[in-house]
């Protein structure tokens, strides 16, 4: 579309993996702790199957990993205003 990253748009990833820090440019990702949350299902599921009621779990927020892939927002020297289709 000959548009450019991150000039013209930034690019972020719902989940971080060594493949978002290789490519190029490398992607900006949410992180996450994976690991945390496969014991934490595991140790509910082993809970439930000895007939118990586990706890709520709550994952910890998501770190924002910023990389090469997102930038400043562009914005056009002269704006136009938008007009409202109701408005016609």
């Amino acid at each position: 579309m000959g548009l450019s990253v991150p000039s013209d748009v930034s690019i972020v990833s719902w989940d971080d993996s060594v493949l978002c820090e290789l490519t190029h440019p490398a992607v900006t990702a949410l992180r996450r702790d994976i690991r945390g949350a496969g014991a934490a299902a595991a140790r509910m599921l082993g809970e439930m199957a000895a007939g118990g009621h586990p706890a709520n779990f709550e994952e910890a927020p998501p770190v924002l990993e910023i990389r090469d892939s997102s930038g400043p927002a562009s914005v056009p020297l002269v704006a136009t205003p938008r007009r409202s289709r109701l408005s016609a």
